[in-house]
């Protein structure tokens, strides 16, 4: 296992969170657009090879008893989860009409 820079990995982290995550959460405030859904793909593809690489550290974080450090990783593993299940119920407005859809009635 090789050593790893804590330092490396708290400022990997730390961009990982307000320039990765943050950015699709700014997205995500929007109304969806199909521009904005391949944008928003395109940055959580990204966001993925990061949080891959950072979770890839983790073993390292054990050996060097830097449990600290292997719950931050494990944390932005998380958001980024939530952040990709919020993204795609988003996504999953791309390209449809603003309008409501009509009531559903049952017939009784």
């Amino acid at each position: 296992t090789a050593e790893i820079s804590p330092e490396q990995v708290e400022a990997r982290l730390q961009r990982f969170r307000d320039d990765q995550l943050q950015q699709v959460c700014y997205m995500l405030d929007d109304p969806p657009s199909e521009e904005m859904c391949s944008m928003a793909d395109m940055f959580l593809e990204e966001a993925l090879v990061t949080v891959t690489e950072l979770q890839n550290q983790a073993e390292a974080c054990v050996v060097m008893d830097l449990y600290d450090l292997l719950e931050q990783i494990v944390n932005a593993a998380t958001e980024f989860e939530d952040l990709k299940m919020r993204a795609d119920r988003w996504k999953s407005r791309c390209g449809s009409a603003p309008a409501a859809a009509p009531p559903v009635t049952s017939d009784d």
